[in-house]
């Protein structure tokens, strides 16, 4: 059995309609990350974040907005010893505020 993994990202909630914030940085190293690798990580990550934005939408009465960027760094094949950092969305939605019925 291996450890979980640390997985980086860059994420934001915010009211829809309106402009969004900076990206805020976040790491998860979730348990399931240990048998699933990163998809572990990115599963729990986004439900966090969805999670978030939906406590936001219920509390404030207005639709939020969400964003999930993972964030890495990539070696070159190049033979140098350059990196490049790689900021990709792997999800991004909006949560209604739930009904109060």
């Amino acid at each position: 059995m291996s450890a979980p993994l640390v997985t980086k990202y860059l994420v934001r909630i915010w009211p829809a309609g309106t402009t969004p914030p900076d990206m805020l940085q976040s790491e998860m190293s979730s348990p399931e990350s240990a048998t699933e690798g990163q998809e572990g990580n990115d599963r729990a990550e986004i439900q966090a974040i969805k999670g978030w934005a939906q406590m936001h939408a219920n509390g404030e009465g207005v639709t939020y907005s969400y964003e999930v960027c993972r964030d890495s760094l990539v070696a070159a094949l190049t033979g140098s010893d350059t990196t490049q950092r790689v900021v990709a969305t792997i999800a991004s939605g909006t949560v209604e505020p739930a009904s109060t019925d």
